[in-house]
């Protein structure tokens, strides 16, 4: 992911809104810089549109020291991305490394707080 650290995506609904967003993420303590790219049409799973509305999110809590990602560490990320209740066996298989490398990765990323995995209900 080059030189981020964090990549996120966000719905606003107006300039002014995104504005406000903006300037919210960057009052988040140690957040250096915010660079924003603006996009106009939205992404399908397998699973369907995925867009869940947050309520009530606790702040941005960012690792300390930092931890480095790597492409596999991407590569996990993404996968559970389109479906989060993949096994460790299953990504594992899909990226050709052991259901330990997953796992290990996984566990190295929740417990820095890179990660956390919820469950989210879709209506």
């Amino acid at each position: 992911m080059g030189s981020h650290d964090v990549a996120a995506y966000f719905l606003a609904a107006d300039r002014q809104d995104l504005g406000r967003l903006i300037d919210a993420v960057s009052a988040v303590d140690g957040v250096a810089d915010v660079e924003v790219t603006l996009g106009s049409d939205a992404g399908l799973t397998a699973h369907g549109a995925r867009l869940f509305m947050a309520v009530d999110v606790p702040e941005i809590r960012l690792s300390v020291p930092r931890t480095g990602v790597d492409g596999l560490d991407i590569a996990i990320l993404q996968t559970l991305v389109e479906d989060g209740r993949q096994s460790s066996r299953n990504i594992g298989r899909l990226l050709e490394v052991s259901e330990g490398t997953v796992r290990a990765r996984i566990s190295r990323m929740t417990q820095s707080g890179l990660l956390r995995i919820a469950a989210m209900v879709e209506p």
